[in-house]
C-alpha cells in the first residue's frame, strides 16, 4: 500500500469508536454500487398498503404481547428442529437460557 494509505489507517485506528463507526458507514456506502434508489419510495408505497388493509378491516391484527409471544413460540420450535437435526451429525448444540428472549 501507499505511505499516504498507511498514514490515513494509522490515523483511522487511533479514533474514538463512534467516529471509526461514521468512517466505516461513509467508506461502505462509496463502495456500495448496488444502492437501490427506489427503495425508500417503494416501503413508502409499502406502509400505505398495509394501513389501508388495517383500516380496512383485511388484516388480522394481534396486540404486541400477542405478538411476541407467538414469535417466541415459532423460535424455540425452530430452535428444537435444528438441535434435533444437529445431535445426529455433528456441530454445535444451540442452548438459551429458559429465560433468555430470541
Amino acid at each position: 500500500m501507499s505511505t499516504q494509505f498507511d498514514e490515513i489507517e494509522r490515523q483511522a485506528r487511533l479514533l474514538p469508536l463512534n467516529e471509526k463507526a461514521t468512517l466505516a458507514r461513509f467508506l461502505i456506502e462509496e463502495l456500495d454500487t448496488t444502492v437501490d434508489t427506489d427503495a425508500e419510495q417503494r416501503w413508502i408505497v409499502e406502509a400505505q398498503r398495509r394501513y389501508d388493509a388495517y383500516s380496512k378491516g383485511e388484516l388480522e391484527v394481534l396486540p404486541g404481547d400477542d405478538e411476541s409471544a407467538e414469535v417466541g413460540k415459532v423460535w424455540r420450535n425452530e430452535r428444537r428442529r435444528a438441535n434435533k437435526n444437529l445431535s445426529h451429525g455433528e456441530g454445535p448444540q444451540v442452548e438459551f437460557k429458559s429465560d433468555q428472549k430470541p
